[in-house]
């Protein structure tokens, strides 16, 4: 088993460390305020995700239980639908099996 620990330990440069599969980018981006947007091009070496922040190194680490998504489900499917982002409600519908 993956020691996600171990894992988020060993990452030097990141915009954003979604652990475990109870974490989907629809949980992180929507209700756990984790950053949409990224930096590309090896930039996440200088900095993190693009928020008020911009201008300061930060990593956005999330993680979440089949418990907690559960719980937010209901939000998250509300604003991937609103926002017309299928992609982002069929992360947490598959994985609750909903």
């Amino acid at each position: 088993m993956l020691d996600e620990d171990a894992v988020l330990g060993s990452i030097q440069h990141a915009g954003e460390v979604l652990l475990g599969q109870w974490t989907p980018v629809s949980a992180a981006n929507f209700l756990i305020g984790c950053p949409a947007s990224l930096p590309t091009s090896g930039f996440a070496k200088v900095s993190g995700g693009v928020t008020v922040d911009a201008f300061r190194k930060r990593t956005a680490v999330a993680r979440a239980d089949r418990r907690s998504l559960t719980r937010m489900s209901g939000s998250i499917l509300e604003l991937a639908g609103h926002e017309g982002f299928p992609a982002h409600e069929a992360a947490v519908r598959i994985r609750l099996e909903l």
